[in-house]
């Protein structure tokens, strides 16, 4: 097949910068790159998650790595077509290292790199068992007391830990810990993951009986083993859970449940940890090469603390200890949060009877979940697989993304969820409902309490309002008078202003004006609204006292 032209581009491109890499010309293979560039590493090169911006860094980075990675053979990925769209080139790459073999993907604008992403793959002389080189199983022939499968598993299962020491052991058997695991096993390093509850996937089956994941399935893949395509979009907190239990024992996952881990040390002359763990009432001490904490991303509840809660008589529990709204049928809650949990309890409450409050404590970013999925996660989803993107492709793409772009896109992004639900956000700040000031439909509407900025109360808010306003009254009549020196009062006036926005917009968003208070507070909705009262009230009594602190002063004077 002739060669299309994006590929004939993009090959050459990867030809020459390999060759300028393979033969040490750092300042070569710089040259290929944008000034504005981007490249993020995953342990490829640096043997670290890094991203280097700019022709400085990459430069540094090569001058430091180069000679020991020895890369080699950069070229388009097997199978995989270039693309070019309002000259913005883009493909994926395969390459290999001294010790390994690497996957990416490559932006090039202009003829030179914008953007690139390097993965280690695999290791070389540590290739997985998998695919053209997965294990036979049978063993076929005649031998006298040959064990089984069974047996041989159940040999590693009552050794490893105790006669044998794992290389690895993994603290945390949720699904991070799980999918790590995985991986350790087919590379053949022997693994233990430790996890105090009874049994995999409980970290889920534990949590309120409405929860489902929020992300979708296209997103939530584990290695090796994908979710049926009958599986739910959004998979039941239950559900997931059994799926978490089954994979641990398919994938043939040393698995400690009901242990908990008590302490770890590390000794520097034996290169080891010593780790202690509870399991069936007794102390283990494991002493494995490497100690992973996969612990989670949430593995500690933020319980706030409010007076009168040591004298409340009621329930109360932080949402990942809540039982669910069957046994508040007929009473009355109140939820402390806003965010996805929040809003799948008071929902759940709701259903069952509950008179239920959310308190919202500051300002949250909503996003309807079709429009999530339609807009935001438009790569995990059946139309991405359509198109040939799979979850491994998905991810690589939000991979190779650079944090320092990600801000312009988001924004990007928001524009567009702003226009399609702006009914939405309207419905939703006419309940009260505070809105983040960088997400769509947001106004920068004065406000107290949950429509601070930074939370003040409406005494601090009232204070605020009605000191600025004072003295800025006072800084406008002295500059304009008239024994004032020519042009000093757009000066003076333009400094305090300045200085009132510095101090008042963590406050209160900064008013000291009544009319820009209130044509704002229309447009945000019927939260601003309702304390529009103070946004009249103290400016006019700041601009009173500052009239009478102005006289007291002698202005004619």
């Amino acid at each position: 097949m002739l060669d299309k032209a994006p590929n004939a581009k993009l090959a050459k491109l990867l030809a020459d910068f390999g060759t300028a890499l393979a033969a040490g010309d750092i300042e070569k293979a710089v040259s290929f790159f944008q000034d504005d560039c981007y490249w993020r590493d995953l342990v490829a090169f640096t043997w670290n998650i890094k991203t280097l911006e700019g022709r400085d860094q990459i430069r540094t980075m090569l001058k430091s790595q180069l000679g020991a990675i020895k890369p080699s053979n950069f070229a388009i990925a097997e199978g995989e077509d270039a693309a070019e769209n309002e000259g913005l080139l883009e493909g994926w790459i395969t390459f290999e290292t001294e010790a390994a073999r690497g996957y990416g993907h490559i932006r090039v604008k202009d003829g030179k790199i914008w953007t690139l992403l390097t993965t280690m793959a695999e290791l070389k002389g540590h290739e997985e068992k998998a695919g053209f080189t997965r294990p036979l199983g049978a063993k076929h022939g005649q031998g006298r007391n040959r064990p089984s499968w069974k047996e041989e598993r159940e040999k590693e299962v009552a050794e490893l830990g105790f006669t044998t020491q794992p290389h690895t052991l993994i603290i945390g058997g949720g699904q991070g810990g799980i999918a790590l695991g995985a991986r350790l096993r087919q590379l053949g390093v022997p693994t233990i993951i430790v996890e105090r509850n009874e049994r995999p996937g409980d970290s889920w089956r534990k949590r309120y009986k409405s929860l489902c994941l929020h992300d979708p399935v296209w997103y939530d893949h584990l290695p090796y083993i994908d979710f049926p395509k009958n599986w739910p979009v959004f998979s039941p907190k239950d559900k997931i859970g059994d799926w978490l239990e089954m994979y641990t024992k398919v994938m043939e996952l040393n698995y400690w449940s009901s242990t908990e881990a008590k302490s770890a040390v590390y000794d520097d002359k034996k290169k080891e940890w010593a780790v202690t763990v509870r399991r069936d009432g007794k102390d283990i001490v494991l002493r494995p090469k490497q100690l992973v904490l996969a612990t989670g991303m949430s593995g500690r509840a933020n319980l706030p603390k409010y007076k009168g809660m040591e004298t409340f008589k009621g329930d109360q529990h932080h949402s990942s200890r809540h039982p669910g709204p069957d046994r508040y049928t007929g009473k009355k809650a109140v939820v402390i949060g806003s965010n996805n949990s929040a809003h799948d309890i008071c929902a759940a409450l709701w259903e069952n009877g509950v008179d239920v409050t959310m308190v919202q404590r500051s300002p949250t970013t909503v996003v309807k979940s079709d429009t999530l999925m339609e807009v935001g996660f438009e790569i995990f989803s059946e139309n991405a697989l359509a198109r040939g993107i799979t979850t491994d492709k998905a991810d690589m793409i939000v991979a190779s993304t650079p944090f320092a772009l990600v801000p312009k896109g988001q924004k990007a992004l928001y524009d567009v969820i702003r226009e399609r639900d702006a009914d939405f956000y309207r419905r939703l700040a006419a309940s009260g409902f505070a809105i983040d000031g960088s997400q769509a439909g947001a106004f920068a509407s004065n406000g107290y309490g949950a429509l601070s900025p930074g939370g003040y109360s409406v005494a601090a808010a009232f204070l605020c309002e009605v000191v600025l306003t004072a003295v800025f009254l006072i800084v406008i009549m002295g500059s304009t008078h008239g024994k004032a020196p020519a042009g000093f009062a757009p000066l003076a006036i333009g400094l305090s202003l300045t200085l009132i926005h510095l101090i008042s917009i963590p406050v209160t968003n900064t008013s000291v004006n009544p009319a820009r208070s209130t044509a704002v507070a229309f447009f945000a909705g019927s939260g601003a609204v309702s304390q529009l009262w103070l946004f009249w009230v103290a400016p006019l009594l700041g601009g009173a006292i500052g009239g009478i602190i102005y006289k007291w002063l002698g202005n004619d004077r």
